[in-house]
């Protein structure tokens, strides 16, 4: 709530205090979890606010969780979720077309890829063209899925 009130700064305290309790708990993907969707909503409430390197910054906390975990639904989810928003915000600021707007795009690609028959990641991918079939009609343009060729 502190985002969504544009209280930023304690909005990254309990930030900091939610990376200590992931640090303590690197494996736990319940705590991973909510390390994410805290910052789905940070890119959410960033966006809101355009502050894109704070954006970029809390996209690549979430990278990190995805990372850790690559094959959890959840979390892949969230970070859909969290490109749908981040597209959305870019797109609103005449920025569809920079190199992050872009590399929000491959980021919800390639969980569409990874995630064919999520139905929660496919139907925010259909929003932009990037569905798991949308990609296999267009030969894969964000590279072949594992597997394949």
């Amino acid at each position: 709530y502190y985002g969504r009130a544009q209280q930023f700064e304690g909005l990254e305290r309990w930030g900091q205090r939610l990376a200590a309790v992931a640090r303590d708990f690197p494996s736990d993907s319940a705590v991973r979890l909510c390390e994410a969707m805290a910052a789905l909503n940070a890119i959410t409430d960033y966006g809101r606010a355009r502050r894109f390197e704070d954006l970029e910054r809390w996209g690549e906390r979430l990278a990190t969780v995805t990372r850790d975990f690559p094959s959890d639904p959840a979390l892949r989810l969230r970070e859909a979720k969290a490109a749908d928003n981040a597209i959305f915000y870019y797109d609103k600021a005449a920025l569809s077309t920079s190199p992050a707007g872009r590399a929000w795009r491959r980021r919800l690609a390639l969980a569409a890829r990874d995630f064919p028959h999520t139905d929660g990641i496919q139907s925010i991918a259909a929003k932009f063209g990037l569905t798991f079939a949308n990609q296999l009609v267009r030969n894969w343009p964000h590279g072949a899925p594992p597997g394949w060729r």
